[in-house]
């Protein structure tokens, strides 16, 4: 959205000034998360040694509930959480054993601005390692399309 709106120049809106009526109805498709996930599972990593010996692959559950070693994995809700001019799809990750007591224990934290997604252990480091990969894609983004000067788009 960042690069169509510098772009096309007011074309997109703002968040905020869509009706609250409609607002509440824009939900984040499952199916999207998925892919993200899945991709994110190998493309996480940063050191291409680590990443062409596929040394650090993460699993994740395709359905909802999904057996491992006697305990299994449980995806929560997506959450999605406004925050300034962005908006965050987090969905808790538990763990539930398989004996007594079988209570689920929050193992993970996926959390995504729609574009990046990370897996962490908290909430706080997940928001940090995304806050960190924005960051540093919106640099990378303006080191390769810098915006346009108010003499080129005027042509």
């Amino acid at each position: 959205m960042r690069t169509y709106s510098r772009i096309y120049r007011g074309v997109f809106k703002d968040e905020a000034e869509m009706p609250p009526n409609i607002r509440r109805h824009i939900r984040y498709p499952r199916d999207l998360f998925d892919i993200q996930m899945r991709i994110y599972a190998k493309y996480h990593q940063t050191d291409p040694k680590v990443f062409y010996q596929e040394e650090d692959l993460w699993t994740y559950a395709d359905e909802f509930h999904q057996d491992k070693a006697g305990s299994q994995v449980i995806r929560g809700r997506v959450i999605i959480l406004p925050i300034g001019r962005s908006i965050f799809y987090i969905q808790p990750v538990y763990l539930k054993s398989s004996s007594r007591p079988q209570i689920p224990e929050l193992q993970r934290i996926i959390i995504s601005e729609g574009q990046l997604a990370v897996m962490e252990t908290s909430l706080d480091e997940a928001y940090k390692k995304l806050y960190k990969r924005v960051r540093s894609e919106l640099k990378q983004s303006d080191e390769h399309y810098p915006p346009l000067s108010p003499e080129v788009v005027g042509r």
